[in-house]
């Protein structure tokens, strides 16, 4: 913030378009467009790896519990790694 002004300061441009800080939740981000990749995958073929409807349902339903987790477990330790490395 400058002072003087009073205004937030802007990121610096080198060129036309704009440039976004690199965050530390990029890795979360690739690890979610696989998950939706098989995901989508998985729901594709399902109706050939499993004749029942009950069954189909719960594979659908214990994969994306899993993913779930994944997901939760790694924001979980970046944001940790992130706040000790902010201390």
């Amino acid at each position: 913030m400058n002072k003087k002004t009073g205004q937030v300061a802007s990121v610096t441009q080198k060129g036309k378009g704009f440039a976004v800080a690199a965050s530390p939740l990029n890795e979360v981000k690739l690890d979610l467009a696989l998950l939706l990749v098989v995901g989508i995958i998985l729901l594709i073929i399902e109706d050939k790896l499993i004749d029942q409807l009950a069954g189909q349902i719960l594979l659908l339903f214990v994969y994306g519990l899993l993913a779930a987790t994944w997901i939760i477990i790694r924001v979980k330790r970046i944001l940790t790694k992130h706040q000790q490395e902010q201390n």
